[in-house]
């Protein structure tokens, strides 16, 4: 299977293996964009690279599913022992060629660009699963709302309040997805939070301005 095959296409590969005798999949390809679907199953993988000192791969993340192995071009016997002069070197193609293709074609490696700054592996890290939110907020403290409005029948109305802690950073304090469709409805619940948060300030799609300006 090549690296470019859509994440989808995977498990009908899996059932045209039912009947195999052998039911191997073989996945092969170059590394591009970390985070990308091929870099996902690599690091899903025991990820194996190349001890030259004991001869022998070693995993990177033992007892997982399936076997992954990292094979690159200074494991080229043909290539590694180039002179640095030659166009073929790997010493020669750091010179001539871009990062990416040098970290895809020459190492192996999958390329982080400013194209994905931030993977969802990065997201999900950040994860605090001791975070509790607030329902309510008294006063000397406030909060700023930011309401993002839905429209149609698969985008919704999300609200979301922040507020300063006591070591002056600003933290996510509340947030609510509306079911509601009614706008009136939603303004309504959404004029109620103002009193119950001490909320200064909302932001809009197209706007920053006071509650107090909007309901007046």
């Amino acid at each position: 299977m090549p690296q470019f095959q859509r994440q989808e296409a995977i498990p009908v590969l899996e059932e045209t293996l039912s009947h195999s005798e052998f039911g191997t999949m073989i996945m092969v390809g170059t590394a591009s964009d970390e985070g990308s679907e091929f870099s996902r199953l690599w690091q899903q993988s025991d990820m194996k690279e190349w001890n030259p000192e004991s001869g022998a791969w070693i995993p990177q993340k033992p007892k997982r599913a399936y076997s992954g192995y990292h094979i690159d071009q200074r494991m080229a016997a043909w290539i590694k022992t180039l002179p640095p002069e030659h166009p073929n070197s790997i010493e020669a193609k750091r010179v001539r060629y871009s990062e990416r293709r040098f970290l895809n074609e020459v190492l192996g490696l999958f390329y982080r660009g400013l194209a994905k700054p931030l993977l969802s592996e990065d997201l999900l890290a950040c994860r605090d699963f001791q975070f509790a939110l607030m329902d309510h907020l008294d006063a000397p403290y406030v909060s700023y709302a930011g309401i993002d409005w839905g429209g149609g029948q698969h985008a919704f109305t999300v609200v979301w309040i922040q507020a300063k802690d006591d070591r002056d950073r600003w933290r996510l304090i509340y947030i609510r997805k509306f079911d509601e469709r009614d706008p009136m409805k939603q303004v309504q619940i959404i004029s109620n939070l103002i009193p119950l948060f001490n909320v200064k300030q909302w932001s809009g799609p197209l706007s920053l301005r006071t509650f107090s300006e909007v309901l007046n």
